[in-house]
């Protein structure tokens, strides 16, 4: 039975009333209308058109077209199950936009799951607001999408091709439209390829305060008791509330100011032990040198300090000290052998015995 011989039969609601009609709607819906429409002629309503899931038919559509859909849609008709031959069009699609949501407020909104890519991890959806005229032949029509029974809704587009998303071992894992793209018409229908396009209670995309903004301040004043370590009831006075924040913040800002003093206190000390530790680190490379168990290369002995830097404190001053113990063994007269030490005499030609620096026997 088509959708104007099941009208002709149907019977018993009582006028529908869409989503409020804001002057901003009106605006937009009176830039396609060929006569000035007021709010009470017509019937508005908002869908779910299109998102970046993989649908039904395995098919896909990426978020660069969804931007297509929304910027083309305004203008198009809304008809039904794509019949474009039949009928006349129901209503036009005055506005359109995509919006990025979360898995979880896609199945809030919907009562479906969206099944994602992987590397995809929210949900972009295109959001379609439609208007019917009101007039008795559409009184039918419009009872019904109130009722939910006209529920879910498929769009007809163009693209540029399709092409095949593969897994890892070359298998299909779904199909994906190019872009660019264009609606070209959304249509009403009894089951979508796109899981959760459907109709939307609101015309807005955030609820109005009497419908969770009263719920959604209690969780966060729940929220924000936790943070602050109180609690405080449904009924807390927002000046109470005020107050205990700005006593927490006092709080945090003396602490803050605290551990900047005591930082301001220890970084002499920090500086300190770096340059103790850089001591340690160059004593351990210049010894491995005299030991020659590093070569005397600037390479090499960047590396041994590298090693040397590496080590916790307290196992470098051991080592250094073993060092020591190994360079006393090895060089009793305190001569070391290579360049780690110099000659100090005035000339350079006099020996060890001619240098006025070194301590006589």
């Amino acid at each position: 039975m088509r959708l104007q011989e099941y009208n002709k039969s149907f019977c018993g609601f009582k006028a529908a009333t869409g989503a409020e009609v804001t002057p901003e709607m009106l605006a937009k819906i009176n830039r396609w209308a060929l006569k000035e429409l007021s709010a009470d002629q017509v019937y508005v309503r908002k869908y779910l058109i299109a998102h970046n899931g993989v649908d039904r038919d395995r098919e896909r559509f990426p978020e660069e077209i969804l931007d297509d859909f929304a910027r083309t849609l305004p203008g198009k008709s809304f008809i039904f199950a794509h019949d474009r031959g039949s009928y006349l069009p129901m209503g036009l699609w005055f506005d359109a936009t995509t919006a990025q949501i979360t898995p979880e407020q896609f199945k809030e909104l919907t009562g479906e799951e969206i099944r994602l890519p992987d590397g995809v991890n929210d949900a972009k959806v295109v959001w379609g607001w439609v208007y019917v005229l009101k007039t008795s032949s559409s009184e039918d029509l419009t009872a019904n999408i109130d009722a939910g029974v006209y529920r879910h809704v498929s769009i007809g587009f163009m693209a540029k091709g399709l092409e095949a998303v593969k897994g890892e071992y070359d298998q299909i894992l779904f199909w994906q439209y190019q872009a660019p793209g264009e609606a070209t018409e959304a249509s009403l229908v009894w089951l979508g390829a796109q899981p959760g396009a459907t109709a939307q209670k609101k015309a807005g995309t955030k609820p109005k305060p009497e419908d969770g903004g009263k719920e959604a301040m209690k969780v966060l004043v729940a929220k924000l008791g936790g943070l602050l370590g109180k609690q405080f009831s449904d009924d807390s006075a927002a000046d109470t509330i005020v107050a205990s924040v700005k006593e927490a913040l006092d709080e945090k800002k003396s602490e803050i100011i605290t551990l900047t003093d005591k930082v301001n206190e220890l970084q002499p000390l920090a500086d300190e032990g770096k340059t103790f530790r850089k001591s340690l680190v160059d004593e351990f490379a210049r010894m491995k040198v005299a030991l020659g168990e590093c070569e005397e290369t600037e390479e090499a002995v960047k590396k041994c300090k590298g090693f040397g830097e590496s080590m916790p404190i307290d196992y470098l001053k051991a080592e250094v000290k073993h060092l020591e113990d190994r360079m006393i063994e090895k060089f009793p007269d305190g001569q070391v052998k290579g360049d780690m030490r110099r000659d100090k005499s005035a000339d350079g030609n006099k020996g060890a015995d001619d240098n006025p620096l070194i301590p006589k026997d």
